[in-house]
């Protein structure tokens, strides 16, 4: 039976709850052969990034603001933890952007 879906990781700031819910994909596409979307912020983090994050949210506007705006992570870390669940990352769509996505 193929399982298939997409799960959008940018907004969410918890690395637990990434975990989590990697955790979850993991166990759902089981040894079926699904496939999985995991789609994360990979850019770097440069200095005004850090910097607008340490602004209160009610000073930013509304796309900057927790829950809404994009968290950036090192692909490195995503393809450990992706792995460390017993996923196989078979491509990479768009590394390095807003828009990298993790096929699994």
């Amino acid at each position: 039976m193929f399982c298939g879906f997409g799960v959008v990781f940018q907004h969410i700031e918890s690395i637990d709850l990434i975990t989590d819910c990697v955790r979850r994909v993991a166990r759902t596409l089981g040894s079926g052969g699904g496939v999985g979307y995991l789609h994360f912020d990979t850019r770097p983090t440069g200095f005004a990034y850090r910097a607008r994050r340490l602004v209160p949210d009610p000073l930013l506007p509304r796309a900057w603001r927790r829950g809404i705006r994009r968290t950036r992570r090192p692909a490195d870390q995503l393809q450990m933890l992706i792995r460390a669940h017993g996923l196989t990352v078979i491509e990479h769509l768009r590394p390095g952007t807003e828009e990298h996505v993790f096929l699994v």
